[in-house]
């Protein structure tokens, strides 16, 4: 199932959810805040995404990485920022487990 997120009035799809398991693929030079080199996601979305006890995971295809955490985890160690498309939690890429294939 396709989740979505309303951006400034735009539905965008921001990640697939299948049972328990979340997927995105990301690009890292557009979709990692380098500032605090983390990950963000829609703050609703993770807040449903712990709900779900969900797993996460993130495709670079910028550098062909995968990422991976969980919900909870996330929620734990994350950080909120608006960056002008709504309010997003933010999590350091040192909190995921990294995996190239």
């Amino acid at each position: 199932m396709d989740i979505q997120v309303n951006d400034n009035g735009v539905l965008k799809k921001v990640g697939e959810l299948t049972d328990n398991f979340f997927y995105k693929e990301v690009n890292s030079s557009r979709h990692l805040l380098k500032a605090t080199d983390s990950w963000g996601l829609d703050y609703t979305t993770l807040k449903d995404l712990v709900k779900k006890k969900a797993e996460i995971h993130y495709y670079d295809i910028n550098k062909g990485v995968h990422y991976y955490t969980t919900a909870e985890e996330w929620w734990k160690k994350k950080h909120v920022f608006n960056l002008g498309h709504g309010v997003q939690a933010f999590l350091e890429r040192k909190y995921w487990v990294e995996t190239i294939w």
